[in-house]
């Protein structure tokens, strides 16, 4: 499979990863559904900002859709589709820093739902997109001492 970072500069594969990490999100989110188990559980990767040229030059490097959200801050959201998460995710995952618990979460979710290939979930199945869900919304509540975070190559950053 082509990797789609493999037509990207170093620099700007970098720069991509460091706006997921700033101005990103990704997670899992639970729904009431009207089906046996009453809940649905998805994969979600979105990238929110009031600057639409900058999710405009994303969009052209890396795809998506941009969605217009907010009138009152002129907030845009460039979010992705399922296959393109799939695709995504492994290449970025080694170069984020504050978002990648929570991008190799959604990346075993994704997985794990392709497995189901359309049969019900079982209770295991469930539980374990419950945990999903209950964990991404853990890892966003957190707040970094960014005091204490080493980059590479031992550089102490924001001191």
């Amino acid at each position: 499979m082509v990797n789609m970072f493999d037509f990207l500069p170093e620099w700007q594969v970098g720069y991509i990863a460091g706006i997921v990490d700033g101005e990103g999100t990704i997670g899992v989110t639970k729904s009431k559904r009207n089906n046996k188990r009453g809940l649905s559980y998805n994969p979600f990767f979105q990238i929110a900002n009031t600057h639409l040229p900058m999710l405009e030059y994303l969009q052209k490097h890396i795809g998506g859709k941009i969605i217009y959200v907010d009138e009152r801050t002129l907030s845009y959201n460039l979010s992705f589709n399922h296959k393109f998460m799939k695709e995504i995710l492994p290449e970025l995952i080694s170069l984020l820093i504050v978002k990648r618990r929570q991008a190799e979460i959604v990346f075993e979710f994704l997985k794990k739902k392709e497995e189901l290939n359309l049969r019900p979930p079982s209770d295991d199945d469930i539980k374990y997109f419950e945990w999903c869900y209950q964990e991404c919304k853990r890892l966003k509540l957190i707040r970094y001492n960014y005091n204490i975070i080493r980059i590479p190559f031992g550089i102490l950053k924001c001191k």
